[in-house]
């Protein structure tokens, strides 16, 4: 057959010829032809064809399985149902008997096979790792890679159809997964393709069952300098509140106020403070502020009239009492809006 295009026809031992196959291309049992084309698989779709009989195979590559999901409770499963090419009611008593008898020959059996990922071959009816004889027509069977054996890489299958009649087929492969506790229902969490939980939120543990703010009545949780006490409502469902009931230094305690929990906060001033814009030439005096919530206390971003002084040799350009943005250096608003409050004295 000339490896059919699909390969390089090379000498073989005892005045032999072989072919050598191209990628996704190769040959089957005794007949070095290079006339199998490999098909991809995908999870969860179906795929049926027609095959020959008389010994006919079909090789599939299957999506590669992750090392994540190898490592978990994942299992590899095939659906598999074939069916006569002709409906059974256009069939003959004769030939309806015939086919019928063909199909339940033990010699006879359509067959789905599987290798792992080491095998450098594809499954056939001599070497595999695990394979199921498919007798009934019209029949739904299944072959299950448990999880204790699935393996990282791309898994082969091949469907073999040794009857004397053309039949269809139909393969759907799915990888199942089975995460701890099937992650303690959807409220808790999903369970993911690798075999892990992925817990909602307020949600923890492998099998996302426990709180994740689950403490002992009594204790307390230290974050951002707050200490948030433990509570137990009346199911005995204890986590930590939403109230502060301790700072540390240098937080301070801010009280609960309308809908807000108490909460910690850091106080950029505790007084007036002047501060130096050395780039802008000048200094001055700004407000700490505070807020009427016990909110963090802040520094206004204004200078205080009447504090603002210029550095030698500069001089005030605008009144004393003006009202200047610190963080800018220019006079707020006004007629002198945008003005630099010192410049350089006329010569």
């Amino acid at each position: 057959f000339d490896c059919h295009d699909h390969g390089y026809c090379l000498d073989g031992v005892n005045n032999t010829r072989v072919c050598e196959c191209h990628d996704g291309y190769l040959s089957m049992g005794n007949v070095q032809d290079c006339g199998l084309k490999v098909l991809p698989l995908v999870f969860n779709e179906q795929y049926s064809a027609i095959i020959k009989g008389r010994g006919d195979m079909q090789p599939f590559d299957l999506p590669k399985i992750s090392p994540e999901q190898a490592r978990h409770n994942v299992e590899l499963v095939f659906q598999v149902s074939w069916d006569f090419l002709l409906a059974r009611s256009s069939l003959g008593d004769e030939k309806l008997d015939r086919q019928m008898t063909s199909a339940w020959n033990p010699a006879h059996k359509p067959r789905i096979m599987v290798a792992d990922p080491s095998s450098a071959d594809y499954p056939n009816p001599e070497a595999s790792y695990s394979q199921e004889d498919l007798p009934m027509f019209q029949h739904d069977y299944s072959l299950i890679v448990p999880a204790s054996a699935l393996t990282a890489g791309t898994w082969k299958a091949t469907f073999w159809n040794p009857m004397d009649e053309d039949i269809v087929y139909n393969i759907t492969t799915a990888v199942k997964v089975y995460c701890p506790n099937q992650c303690t229902g959807e409220i808790h969490g999903t369970c993911g393709m690798d075999g892990h939980c992925h817990c909602h939120s307020g949600w923890t543990g492998n099998d996302c069952s426990r709180l994740a703010d689950a403490c002992t009545m009594g204790t307390f949780k230290l974050e951002h300098g707050c200490y948030r006490a433990c509570e137990c409502n009346e199911d005995l469902i204890c986590r930590y509140g939403d109230q502060c009931v301790e700072c540390t230094p240098p937080y301070r305690l801010q009280p609960a106020h309308f809908h807000e929990p108490s909460r910690c906060v850091t106080d950029m001033c505790d007084s007036n403070e002047v501060h130096i814009d050395a780039e802008r030439h000048y200094s001055c005096e700004r407000e700490c502020m505070f807020p009427e919530n016990e909110a963090a206390r802040y520094l206004s971003e204004d200078c205080i009239p009447n504090t603002l002084q210029c550095h030698s040799p500069y001089i005030l350009l605008i009144p004393a009492d003006t009202n200047v943005t610190f963080a800018s250096g220019k006079v707020k608003s006004g007629d002198l809006a945008g003005s630099s409050p010192c410049g350089m004295p006329p010569p």
